[in-house]
Formats: structure tokens, C-alpha cells, sequence
């Protein structure tokens, strides 16, 4: 992405402008970062000088969780913790409820089968 093409670029979630750029490899172009909006607290990741601007239901979770591991070193924490639509902590959670769900599952099933004995 072109750093002039910045003033053009706009939320598509809110239509905030500008947004916020951090970038964590240039060389003529921007080659890989996040645009972020700061109104609504959603980011953009920026991937092959290409940046995503997509809507929340056309983002695929596991690819945005696996480009904010591999750059949370390089990315603000207002972003890794709160940042929408995913964010490390979400993703956390998510796991632990999914963790918890299938441990309760294994209780029922066991308290079943000793009912049935």
C-alpha cells in the first residue's frame, strides 16, 4: 500500500477517516501492518501491500487471530486486547468457554453412563 493513498482510505464499519496506520515492514510500499479506526475500534491488517478493508462477517477469525500472533510484538495493545471484530483476548475466551462446554459435556456423559450401571 502506498503511504499517500492513506487520506483516501476510509472505516468501512463507520466510515471514520483518517485512519490510523502502523506498519511493520516497508521497503517502497507498505508491505505488511494494520489500519485501525479509532472510532470504532476495528482494524485492517495490511498483507502483501494489500490492505483488507472488509466488513466484520466477510473476515475469516482464524486467519485475523493468526496475523495478530504473528505481529502482536509489533502492534499497539489497544489493538491485541480491545481491537474489533477479534482480538487476542476474545479469542481466549472463546477457547475457555469451548474448553468448559466440552468438559461439561464429559460430566453429563460420565454422570450418565454411572446412572445407567
Amino acid at each position: 500500500m502506498k503511504r499517500k493513498l492513506l487520506h483516501l482510505l476510509v472505516c468501512p464499519a463507520d466510515d471514520c477517516f483518517p485512519l490510523e496506520l502502523y506498519v511493520f515492514e516497508e521497503t517502497d510500499e507498505v508491505n505488511a501492518g494494520v489500519l485501525f479506526c479509532s472510532r470504532c475500534l476495528r482494524w485492517y491488517p495490511i498483507k502483501k501491500k494489500t490492505p483488507e478493508l472488509l466488513h466484520d462477517k466477510s473476515r475469516v477469525q482464524s486467519a485475523d487471530l493468526a496475523f495478530l500472533c504473528a505481529w502482536k510484538r509489533f502492534l499497539p495493545q489497544k489493538i491485541v486486547t480491545t481491537g474489533k471484530p477479534f482480538n487476542l483476548n476474545s479469542a481466549t475466551e472463546n477457547h475457555l468457554k469451548k474448553k468448559r462446554k466440552r468438559k461439561m459435556k464429559r460430566v453429563k456423559e460420565s454422570a450418565l453412563v454411572v446412572e445407567l450401571i
